[in-house]
């Protein structure tokens, strides 16, 4: 038995609406976590993501200096 974590990376590829549904799906298939769900142009839903989805969300292009990384946090 292969023992790994799953994880997905969307390179900012979903619409929160998107981001969401898929989210809940991922989790119930044994995904760890969503890396850069949604595009760096719509960083103001991510809380709102972080909120519905059962998932972690990890950021990255978004997070550039240390003030981004206390707004994300």
């Amino acid at each position: 038995m292969l023992n790994c974590l799953l994880a997905i990376k969307t390179f900012g590829g979903w619409n929160l609406t998107e981001a969401i549904a898929i989210s809940q799906w991922l989790a119930n298939q044994g995904v760890k976590y969503l890396e850069q769900p949604l595009s760096i142009r719509d960083e103001s839903n991510l809380a709102q993501l972080h909120q519905e989805s059962p998932l972690p969300i990890y950021i990255d292009e978004i997070c550039c200096n240390n003030q981004d990384l206390f707004l994300y946090l």
